[in-house]
């Protein structure tokens, strides 16, 4: 705290940190790096007790004015990440650019500030207003466009003739989707980015399994002018109608919206995908979702919520070692509910103890 503080505006403390970086704070300039490198700094304590730096020999002119009266000089500051910028031959080489061109410099920050403001909005598609800009940035993951015009039930017919397992085609179309956050609307089955790297090698998306089927797929894509993307969710159709029709399920049929595209190699940036698969809804292994559930410390709410999972997709052979290890199905590729009425068991044998309290 500072001690001197008082209901002025000129004695209260925020941070700690405590002062303006350049001679005009309201003013978008160069007068940032016109201080940092126009003179030399020395380690000082702010009003509130923090550490931060002042310039030394500082000219008058070159003070910011305090907001509180307008008139007062006061002495500007920087911290320990702007004297980064100067002792740093990296960040330096860096300022040195912006100083020589302060176009550049401008230019810059604006597309920083953009990206700032508009990550969070996902595609391009997503603006509106006069003042969408024409360029494409990589990262608003631009994606070519993609044909319509490909023969569906050639392809489904195609994807059912390579024998691959219903398991196989459902865990790659899921893998394929379930990429999709609604935070800033990235990733899902558009762009097919589960087949590039690092996506592709994730242990979350199984990799042996993910290759076989990939192998199979992207030849179908190439043949048909589908895009992979399309391939990817047509392969989930058919394994969903193929599995209900193997439980004596009759005219089940999966609809397609034929507009997703294949990302290309060069246009992805790497340092934008982050291996995210131990938050999969996904169990690894079924085993060990009853070792990490633990059913007698759990509330009913969550085992419902497991049924939801377990029943729309575990009954599809969509978890880790699931043949080795499972212990919720009898019949694998099959669209069956079994997985749930097992789980439902489990939670009306808990419901039997809430009377006394608590759950056993």
């Amino acid at each position: 705290m500072n001690p001197n503080q008082t209901e002025a505006a000129n004695t209260l403390v925020t941070s700690g940190i405590e002062g303006a970086w350049t001679t005009h704070p309201t003013k978008f300039d160069m007068g940032y790096f016109k201080l940092l490198f126009g003179y030399e700094w020395e380690l000082t304590k702010s009003p509130a007790g923090a550490n931060q730096w002042k310039p030394v020999d500082i000219k008058e002119e070159d003070m910011p004015v305090d907001a509180h009266d307008g008139v007062t000089r006061t002495m500007p500051m920087m911290t320990d990440a702007d004297m980064a910028m100067k002792v740093d031959p990296i960040y330096r080489e860096v300022c040195e650019k912006f100083m020589a061109d302060e176009a550049y410099f401008r230019d810059t920050f604006a597309r920083a500030w953009f990206k700032l403001t508009h990550r969070d909005m996902g595609p391009k598609a997503n603006y509106i207003g006069p003042e969408v800009p024409s360029e494409d940035l990589i990262w608003q993951d631009p994606v070519p466009a993609g044909s319509t015009s490909y023969d569906v039930e050639a392809v489904k017919a195609k994807i059912a003739a390579t024998g691959l397992s219903h398991g196989d085609l459902i865990a790659t179309a899921w893998d394929s989707a379930r990429t999709f956050r609604g935070s800033d609307k990235r990733g899902g089955a558009n762009g097919a980015r589960i087949r590039l790297a690092p996506q592709r090698h994730w242990a979350g998306n199984e990799p042996e399994r993910l290759e076989t089927v990939l192998a199979a797929l992207e030849p179908i894509a190439a043949d048909t002018g589908a895009s992979v993307a399309d391939v990817i969710v047509l392969a989930g159709n058919v394994g969903v109608e193929a599995a209900a029709k193997a439980a004596g399920h009759r005219h089940q049929h999966m609809q397609i919206r034929a507009v997703r595209r294949k990302r290309e190699r060069h246009r992805r940036p790497r340092e934008l995908f982050i291996d995210c698969h131990n938050g999969d809804r996904r169990q690894v292994g079924a085993t060990h979702f009853l070792r990490r559930v633990k059913p007698p410390q759990t509330q009913l709410a969550a085992l419902l919520q497991q049924r939801r999972l377990l029943g729309r997709a575990q009954h599809r052979n969509l978890t880790f070692d699931l043949a080795r290890d499972n212990v919720w199905l009898e019949r694998h590729q099959f669209l069956v509910d079994e997985p749930r009425d097992k789980v439902l068991q489990h939670a009306i044998f808990f419901r039997q103890f809430e009377g006394h309290g608590r759950l056993r």
